[in-house]
């Protein structure tokens, strides 16, 4: 049986979210630049993104990017690009943008929920420009990955956005920004995440209210068996682990 189609009131809710997606990936993407910053300033995403989601957390953000001094000094650039950098790039955080880390036991990358990750793309006919330098579980990519299935056009795209949301990305998205939160000094990666959190939370609803695809039932931990906790941080071997 074929998809059937959004109606044209759906379809615009959609493109607006995945519009939305697509700024929260530039976020993530890279660093800040001046012509990034200035286009922020001068286009508060409260204006937007209150389309979806309540407007408290967008003008947390705005305020942030209008403490930014105007023009921005180059120092300035260039601590937004260290901090980039400790985030995204060195680990320095400890706060690892690919699911893998959060989703497995033994906290590494490049495990299952990397190919489950990859699974879905290979569904519709998408794939990661390279994975050995960016997973294809890595934030920015699940997250152009739900852009892409919103604007289909279907519901069956839009129940899978649901579901990959559930399986791939929720499930850690919220402990990679509280890592980051604890540890950022820039309110402009703070407002980020809190960002992202709320947005694709929202996002989650939307697709429950026009698709009809319920969340997953919490599951009781208090009723599982105990097992041992492996700790967060552990110590480093050359060649026995990776080394994020």
């Amino acid at each position: 049986m074929s998809a059937s189609v959004l109606s044209d009131d759906q379809m615009k809710r959609f493109v607006m979210a995945a519009d939305a997606v697509d700024l929260i990936v530039r976020l993530h993407d890279r660093e800040p630049d001046a012509e990034f910053i200035t286009g922020l300033k001068a286009n508060p995403l409260s204006d937007w993104f209150s389309v979806f989601m309540p407007v408290q957390t967008p003008q947390q953000f705005d305020q942030a990017i209008s403490s930014l001094p105007d023009p921005l000094p180059q120092e300035v650039l260039d601590d937004l690009a260290a901090e980039y950098a400790d985030i995204f790039l060195t680990h320095g955080y400890r706060a690892s943008p690919n699911g893998s880390v959060w989703l497995t036991e033994d906290r590494i990358e490049r495990q299952e929920p990397m190919f489950e990750a990859r699974s879905w793309y290979d569904h519709y006919y998408v794939k990661v420009p390279d994975w050995r330098i960016r997973a294809d579980d890595h934030l920015v990519h699940e997250l152009q990955f739900v852009s892409h299935l919103l604007r289909l056009g279907s519901d069956t795209a839009a129940a899978d956005a649901a579901r990959f949301m559930d399986k791939n990305l929720l499930p850690w998205l919220s402990q990679f920004a509280g890592q980051v939160l604890k540890l950022c000094r820039h309110r402009y990666f703070a407002g980020s995440m809190e960002l992202t959190v709320a947005s694709m939370e929202s996002i989650r609803d939307l697709l429950e209210d026009i698709c009809g695809v319920a969340r997953p039932v919490p599951v009781d931990e208090t009723a599982l068996p105990k097992r041992a906790q492996v700790p967060f941080e552990q110590p480093y071997f050359p060649g026995a682990s990776e080394s994020w």
